[in-house]
């Protein structure tokens, strides 16, 4: 070490550059690869002089020189220390060296050198940052809110937009690349980026890949030319440049977003050098400016030859024609809510008109067609791209590429025969990559830093793996025949059984421990973190997560996985990541019930431990037992072998949200009539638990609760289910059926903001002023228009509408309010069924007792005629009113929200929702199947039945099945003493005219059971007359 510690310092604190400079090379020489004098220094408070001289701007003349040499020398040693661990960044961040490295004297110089040194000290930062997992209060998040802020995001699109090629712009690419991947997780984040143009930015260097490879697409630049677009086919990239980090990058942007999937695809670089031609108007030179298409956002028309399936290995034609595969979880048994050429001929004939090709969503109706096919629509060549890249390239560039593959297959931007590629050419490549890297990971694991890029590797591969998994049935196939189960359980359990590395020993020190500063004294920016490496944990932690989310997906749908995953001897290990602080997976094959922890005492986490399981991993365990308590032989055995109770119990009062919503969802699952774990889980108190979130001011847990206890109370004794009704409140069960909540929080938000803004421009429309609302609460504001040269190409302006409507759609909070509210009176309503409906059990046979007797207690607590006026509101169409304040009574929310469509001006007209209908319908269905008293009160409802009369002819056949149902209860006949009420229910409903409605639906509805049930009722109904 330096002899004058003293002197460094003070030279440091001089404000002379030559000293500066000279005690910074000094400095610089002492630290570098010596980890005790880089914790020495930072105790000796050199980090706040080094920060100072980073941040300080320079003179003019010959000092600004050696002034700009010392900022350089002072970001070399600021990125030592970053790079030493996350002991070292709760000093760097206290000394402010985060902000001095992102002012205008460093990331915004603007110098080549200065520039690179201050994203490396940026990348160090995060490299640490991560490592250390936030155990110092600033984690990745923390650093991503203060690195992707606007003025860094400017320099950071100006990087990427460089057209100058060379070794430090290559450099900076590549950090800048980095960080997005590193940092880019928050959807508040991905949408600043979109906003900055950095995905345009990104997506045009990934096109460059292409042209380097010589891989545009035939006759693109000749038709470019004519089309306005061969300005934006960018130059090639260089040899030094980075595939691999640039769609690592875009995979970080475009995630879980069709909108931003498709602003890749519809970017200018991407557009220009992966064209979709329309063969026919290119060969007419007088149309040839038309011929350039948009991908479609749902494509279905694919030929024998794209020109990039030429890049391709040959398929069989009988390939590309797969059977339609299920993209919604089916309902299964009912458990609950479940139940991302070389030939330069023209190969490609699209017989897309202009309009039809580049309509956007929901646009197709005001289109005159020719025919069907006319209007199909080709995917973006991009995508056979990067399936060729998945073939050529090296790993690193194979999982990007499968990662981005995966979004863009998840919005439904490609072909729905590429499962078939997927599965030969994607599925068994991305299984041998994870197998080698778990085989080669725990080599170097002791070295530091020398194993990030496989430790990366491993993580990210499972993920990925997911997003491929997910609703895919046919994927799900080929990973299960390619040996996924058991690849990916051995990874989660080897998370568990194999031992943390040494700690290894610290360098010996010639002074001694007791000479050591006391850290209570120092001041923050000289007080270094636990010294701790956590890399390895934080890696295994992140595995874990990932593995589980990989199970989870597999077993989505078919038992053969499930039972797969369970013959692994994987459940106790899943059961464990479902504890904030597991125990030996080993040793918890057959737990017991019995348990010293009292679920209602666990507010806070437990104190964190080695092995400490954080949210993510929570929230990823609770997804695989979702997924695996859809099998009833699972449910009855292997999951109650394991008890989840307590677990269970633990997470539904655990402090982070998102781990409350998963819980929850788990338990929708686990309380069904047939579950074995539904007495014990209303034994620990499940019941008040969900009836207190069902308050919850969380629209997703509000509704997971609601579908939980729609569940509990399914074939449960009468006493049980009005109790439940009494913890839940009536008065807010009809609150959360009669009124939009989440419109609600909308309007309030709205007002506080309409109290200090500029009046409202009353022409605008109602999902306007919403979206403007929404834009100033969510900061989704929109991305930069198009500049004069864009807005001149026909093709781009066409690709700024579709954009447009996609964005709306996908970030209106008003219409996410909307859902909400729907799915939550949805399963309010289904609550209400359930409350009604008989119970079978062997303990209380009299089904039609118990229904009557919960009939009156919601006539009792509720009111009759308030019953069913709010579920004739449910049958009508209603009138968004979106300046009224509304009312908090709810009887006259369920009737100021019907009407004949009529309101004040700015109303918009909502149509009655087939989910509700059906839900008041089987409610009625349960009336009608009690006490002939309770089938008279519903036949008197003439206004209701008149409603829904006209609803025979709905295009969803769950109403037509429904009313089906409710006319064979109505005209149902008891005994001989019903006989007089039952004809004249019979008549009553043939004046309404459900006769012939039922007529027309028994001899030509297109789906069997209606048509047999139709026929079924019919025969009662004339037979009740």
């Amino acid at each position: 070490m330096d002899s004058a510690p003293d002197s460094t310092l003070a030279q440091l604190l001089s404000g002379n550059p030559v000293d500066q400079l000279a005690a910074l090379r000094r400095l610089k020489n002492d630290i570098v690869g010596h980890l005790p004098c880089k914790e020495k220094w930072v105790q000796l408070g050199a980090l706040r002089p080094i920060v100072s001289i980073v941040g300080t701007s320079s003179s003019h003349g010959v000092a600004n020189a050696e002034h700009d040499k010392a900022r350089l020398q002072g970001l070399q040693i600021l990125g030592s220390f970053a790079n030493a661990g996350p002991s070292f960044i709760p000093p760097l961040h206290a000394a402010g060296a985060l902000t001095a490295v992102l002012s205008d004297n460093c990331l915004g110089s603007g110098h080549p050198q200065t520039v690179l040194w201050s994203l490396r000290v940026l990348r160090d930062f995060a490299a640490s940052t991560a490592q250390g997992a936030g155990s110092e209060g600033f984690g990745v998040t923390e650093l991503a809110d203060s690195v992707l802020v606007s003025g860094t995001l400017d320099i950071f699109a100006r990087i990427l937009a460089h057209a100058t090629p060379s070794r430090d712009l290559d450099a900076q690419v590549f950090i800048v690349a980095y960080l997005i991947k590193k940092l880019c997780s928050e959807d508040r984040h991905q949408i600043a980026l979109v906003n900055h143009g950095i995905l345009d930015a990104l997506a045009t260097r990934l096109a460059s890949f292409a042209v380097a490879k010589g891989q545009v697409l035939p006759y693109g630049g000749i038709l470019g030319r004519s089309g306005g677009l061969s300005d934006y086919i960018p130059a090639p990239a260089t040899s030094n440049a980075s595939l691999e980090m640039v769609l690592w990058a875009i995979s970080a942007i475009v995630t879980d977003s069709s909108y931003r999937a498709c602003k890749l695809l519809l970017s200018p670089s991407v557009l220009a050098t992966f064209p979709v031609v329309d063969s026919e108007a290119a060969a007419y030179p007088d149309s040839a400016s038309d011929a350039m298409r948009l991908p479609g956002t749902r494509p279905t028309k694919q030929t024998d030859h794209d020109p990039m399936d030429y890049f391709l290995p040959f398929m069989p034609n009988h390939s590309r024609s797969l059977p339609s595969m299920r993209s919604s979880s089916p309902s299964g048994s009912g458990l609950a809510k479940d139940a991302y050429g070389g030939s330069g001929r023209p190969t490609s004939k699209f017989n897309t008109t202009l309009g039809g090709a580049q309509a956007g969503p929901g646009s197709a109706d005001k289109l005159e067609t020719v025919s069907d096919v006319a209007f199909e629509e080709a995917e973006s060549p991009l995508i056979p791209w990067l399936i060729g890249l998945v073939r050529t390239g090296h790993q690193g560039e194979i999982l990007s590429a499968v990662s981005v593959l995966a979004s863009l297959f998840k919005a439904g931007y490609a072909y729905k025969s590429r499962e078939h590629l997927l599965s030969v050419f994607v599925m068994p490549v991305l299984l041998n990559i994870i197998t080698e890297a778990s085989n080669s990971t725990t080599c170097d694991i002791d070295t530091p830093f020398k194993s990030e890029y496989r430790f990366d590797q491993l993580e990210e591969a499972p993920a990925i793996l997911t997003q491929l998994l997910t609703d895919g049935e046919f994927l799900q196939r080929a990973a299960f025949e390619c040996d996924a189960v058991k690849l990916i359980t051995t990874m989660l359990k080897g998370t568990y059984d194999t031992p943390l590395p040494d700690v290894e020993s610290r360098p010996w020190s010639p002074e001694a421990e007791g000479m050591a500063l006391d850290a209570a004294d120092l001041d923050a920016s000289c007080r270094l973190g636990r010294n701790e490496d956590r890399r390895v944990l934080m890696h295994r932690i992140r595995l874990r997560e990932n593995c589980l989310k990989a199970l989870g997906a597999l077993a989505c749908f078919k038992d053969e996985y499930r039972k797969a995953i369970i013959d692994q001897d994987a459940l106790a290990y899943i059961a464990e990541s479902l504890s904030a602080v597991p125990g030996d997976p080993r040793k918890t094959k057959d737990r017991s019930k019995a348990s010293e922890k009292t679920p209602k005492a666990v507010k806070e986490p437990p104190i964190s431990g080695p092995q400490k399981n954080p949210p993510g991993v929570l929230i990823a365990a609770s997804y695989v037992v979702r997924m695996l308590a859809r099998s009833p032989h699972i449910l009855r055995t292997a999951l109650t072998d394991i008890d989840v109770t307590i677990s269970l119990m633990q997470l539904l009062l655990y402090p982070d949200i998102k781990v409350q919503i998963a819980a929850t969802y788990v338990t929708c699952n686990l309380v069904v009539d047939f579950s074995p774990l539904r007495e014990p889980l209303i034994e620990e108190g499940v019941v008040p638990i969900l009836c207190e979130q069902a308050h919850s001011s969380n629209p997703e847990l509000r509704l997971n609760a609601l579908w939980a206890l729609k569940h509990v109370i399914h074939d449960a004794g009468v006493d049980f289910r009005q109790n439940c009704l009494t913890e839940l409140g009536a008065e807010w069960l009809v609150q959360l059926i009669c009124d939009d909540i989440e419109d609600d929080a909308l309007y309030l938000a709205r007002g506080r903001s309409e109290e200090t803004d500029e009046d409202i421009d009353m022409s605008t429309s109602e999902d306007q002023r919403f979206d403007s609302v929404s834009e100033n609460l969510y900061k989704t504001s929109s991305p930069p228009p198009l500049t004069a040269t864009q807005s001149e190409v026909r093709l781009f302006r066409l690709a700024q509408l579709r954009l447009s409507a996609l964005r709306t759609a996908e970030t209106s909070e008003s219409r996410k309010a909307r859902h909400n509210d729907l799915a939550i009176q949805e399963q309010g309503l289904s609550l209400i069924r359930n409350l009604i409906a008989s119970a079978h059990t062997g303990s209380n046979a009299d089904g039609a007792n118990d229904t009557a007797q919960m009939i009156d207690h919601l006539f009792d607590v509720i009111g009759q005629e308030r019953l069913f006026d709010i579920m004739s509101s449910k049958l009508r169409s209603r009138v968004s009113q979106p300046l009224r304040r509304k009312d908090n009574n709810s009887t006259s929310s369920a009737t100021r929200g019907s009407g004949n469509g009529s309101g004040d001006a700015g109303g918009r007209v909502l149509a009655p929702q087939s989910k509700l209908i059906v839900a008041v319908i089987y409610i009625l269905v349960h009336m009608a199947a009690s006490l002939p008293r309770h089938r008279q009160l519903v036949i008197a409802q003439t206004d209701l039945l008149r409603t829904l009369s006209k609803m025979f002819n709905s295009q969803n056949r769950e109403v037509r099945l429904a009313l089906c149902h409710l006319i064979n209860n109505l005209t149902w006949q008891d005994d001989g003493s019903d006989a007089t009420a039952c004809s004249q229910r019979a008549v009553e409903l043939r004046k309404l005219g459900f006769l012939t409605k039922l007529e027309a639906l028994g001899q030509a509805d297109d789906e069997l059971d209606v048509r047999e049930q139709a026929r079924s009722a019919l025969w009662q109904m004339k037979h009740g007359y």
